[in-house]
């Protein structure tokens, strides 16, 4: 009796896990298709002759990826959030050696890779569906970053306490998932550069007041 009516409950558990399963696809289907503005046949016939791509390694935390697979798409869907001003240099790496298919659809051989992108938190969010593997590594190389806290965020000040709404969600999705990537020699170089940005608009203190703010939140920093 009670292996019969584990068979029964596993049954009826396999099939909720078939019916969440659908219903997820259907929604990701719905999502993809509403970003890129194509229909699912679209891209399946878009990205049919580049085969199915393999998730790169050792990428870092900050660039979301996810293969399509699932949904009958050979790609991979990359997501990042970089600064404003670095959206030309962005789509310039994309385009280096491609013919442009469409506006925001670029070929190089059986490579394809389509660009959609919007902003929000004082950043642009860059979501690319691509067969180019290579290219995701050319992204990485490229050192591109999230709007710095004192542009995302500077009405709440250079040491973060309590966090809610918007601001806790950029900062543990996006600025800490950046910023804990690196690593301590990396974070010197960054906030190296950044000073010189900063130069113009914000005193020595101050600066050091956003430093020590930035550094508090990476344990590695506080040994």
């Amino acid at each position: 009796m009670f292996s019969l009516q584990r068979m029964i409950d596993d049954i009826g558990r396999k099939r909720q896990e078939r019916r969440f399963a659908s219903q997820a696809g259907k929604r990701q289907v719905e999502a993809i298709e509403h970003v890129f503005g194509l229909d699912i046949d679209k891209l399946k016939e878009t990205f049919a002759a580049g085969g199915i791509p393999m998730l790169p390694a050792d990428l870092p935390a900050y660039i979301e990826i996810r293969s399509l697979r699932d949904i009958g798409v050979n790609a991979l869907l990359v997501y990042q959030t970089i600064e404003v001003n670095q959206l030309p240099r962005y789509i310039m790496t994309i385009r280096d050696g491609c013919d442009e298919m469409h506006w925001q659809h670029y070929r190089e051989g059986d490579s394809h890779t389509l660009v959609r992108h919007d902003q929000e938190f004082a950043g642009v969010n860059m979501r690319l569906l691509t067969n180019d593997v290579a290219l995701i590594g050319r992204l990485v190389n490229a050192g591109f970053n999230p709007p710095c806290p004192w542009i995302a965020f500077y009405e709440l000040g250079p040491v973060v306490g309590s966090l809610q709404g918007n601001a806790e969600y950029w900062y543990q999705h996006i600025w800490d998932r950046y910023w804990g990537a690196l690593s301590l020699e990396e974070q010197s170089d960054f906030l190296e550069r950044k000073r010189r940005e900063t130069m113009a608009y914000m005193s020595e203190s101050e600066w050091l007041e956003w430093v020590d703010g930035l550094r508090f939140r990476d344990l590695r920093a506080r040994d």
